[in-house]
């Protein structure tokens, strides 16, 4: 693949090739039919659309980063030099992250990245309304601008007063020749041919901040592991772990006969893919089988001779119906989502597990009248009951509150309808920031707008009110 290339197709052969970026071309995009045009038709009008799309984008990008001063200013957090309050500036995140229903990490990386567009990097802003550069592209530059420590330029540099200035007006000429990942490529490179300390100092920086490990799922019941480290030493981990897996794989076709010239169907039919010798050979370095793929006589067991299962405490929850086998119901991995009933079936067999049982009928089991404080019993209740932080979009799991919605003060009651978790900093907090709760699982924000919360379901159902009941 090339670093990037040049579009030197004449324009002027359709009528929004000589309409400028706004409002008026996507006026005349909007009147297309697409299934109409020839081939050559649709590719300059996909590329019409897309660029409307990004216009729209910044659009989008300027009225985020003013909400967020707004709801800012609204809470007297901004000083008169500009600076302001961080826990207000999570509270303005909050604010953005409910009115569009995104996780609050997205809701703070898109008020970032109108920030440094819009109002640090105008020029950024100007060439995305001008169509020289898709929001994709600004947002890659944007990427490296935010993550790289700023350094005064030195002498000889040129006319602009700091490093990442020069750096856009070497790059943003032909950025919009470049794919994005390129463009960090290139950003990042001019960074450190212009200032070689302040690329040592961004690594130093990010190598602190953003070493770790992280989980995320993916679909049908897969999840993703991500180890983020120095690059030699996760091509280091790489080699490592390609070779253990071939090395396993080995053992394993010398114990079952299985040699390219000896296998039968079946034996192809129950062969791990090398995708799954390489987790089993990660997994093994812990002592764990593989669930959910073939088994081997490779992978860890115990005594007798069954595979090993984890040492921690993972749960599941599933319906006794589906357990019992009578019905085949989803299950669910909290923090996960949902997973197929057999290996929710397969995982409630295969190691320890906890089920908490409500009322059928009223939802509730505990309610402790006029008391301010939850009791131990009804805390236990609530915390299994929701699960997460009830602020909308909040995402929060851990260092969670039980709450009163509405509070304590307006009701001077303490029942399971009325409690829901927040985390400390929303439920703390939230007076001071301008949020209410005037009923149960709803929420009005400084901005004048109100969300009711939809209840954390242990298993979600349809929400089809054709659909059968549990059958008991």
């Amino acid at each position: 693949m090339s670093d990037g290339w040049l579009d030197l197709t004449p324009a002027g052969y359709h009528p929004w090739e000589s309409v400028p970026v706004g409002p008026k071309l996507a006026e005349v995009v909007a009147g297309v039919d697409a299934g109409e045009l020839s081939a050559q038709a649709r590719v300059s009008y996909v590329k019409a659309c897309d660029t409307v799309v990004s216009w729209a984008q910044g659009q989008a990008a300027y009225a985020t980063a003013a909400a967020a001063h707004a709801v800012l200013r609204a809470t007297d957090a901004v000083d008169d030099d500009g600076y302001f309050d961080s826990r207000a500036h999570a509270w303005a995140v909050d604010e953005i992250a409910a009115a569009l229903h995104v996780a609050p990490i997205t809701a703070s990386r898109r008020i970032r990245w109108a920030q440094v567009i819009c109002e640090e990097h105008p020029r950024l802003w100007a060439a995305v309304n001008a169509g020289e550069i898709t929001w994709s592209q600004a947002c890659a530059l944007t990427d490296v601008i935010t993550t790289t420590e700023v350094i005064e330029a030195e002498p000889g540099v040129g006319d602009h007063r700091d490093v990442i200035g020069e750096a856009l007006h070497r790059v943003l000429p032909t950025a919009g020749g470049y794919p994005p990942a390129r463009l960090k490529t290139r950003m990042a490179a001019a960074i450190c041919a212009l200032s070689p300390q302040a690329q040592a100092k961004t690594r130093r920086k990010v190598t602190k901040n953003l070493t770790g490990v992280s989980v995320w799922a993916v679909e049908h019941g897969l999840a993703t592991l991500g180890i983020t480290a120095m690059a030699v030493d996760i091509e280091a981990l790489r080699v490592l772990i390609h070779a253990q897996a071939d090395a396993r794989k080995a053992a394993h076709d010398r114990r079952s006969g299985n040699n390219a010239d000896q296998k039968t169907d079946q034996d192809t039919e129950t062969d791990r893919t090398i995708g799954q010798w390489r987790v089993a050979a990660v997994l093994a370095t812990f002592g764990l089988a593989p669930m959910g793929m073939p088994a081997s006589p490779t992978d860890p067991c115990l005594a007798d001779g069954h595979p090993a299962v984890p040492g921690v405490d993972v749960k599941v929850v599933v319906d006794l119906p589906t357990l019992l086998g009578l019905a085949d119901n989803p299950g669910e991995l909290p923090g996960y989502g949902p997973i197929d009933p057999e290996l929710s079936r397969q995982l409630c067999a295969s190691g320890d597990w906890s089920r908490w049982v409500t009322d059928p009928v009223t939802g509730y089991l505990l309610d402790d009248g006029a008391r301010r404080f939850p009791s131990a019993g009804l805390a236990r209740y609530i915390r299994a009951r929701d699960a997460r932080c009830g602020v909308p979009a909040c995402t929060r799991t851990t260092n969670l509150d039980v709450d009163h919605t509405p509070t304590w003060a307006s009701t001077h009651t303490t029942h399971a309808q009325q409690l829901a978790l927040a985390c400390v900093r929303h439920n703390r907090s939230r007076d001071a920031h301008g949020w209410d709760t005037p009923r149960p699982n709803t929420w009005t924000t400084l901005g004048g707008r109100t969300y009711q919360n939809i209840p954390h379901q242990a298993l979600p159902r349809s929400d089809d009110p054709d659909d059968e009941p549990i059958p008991f």
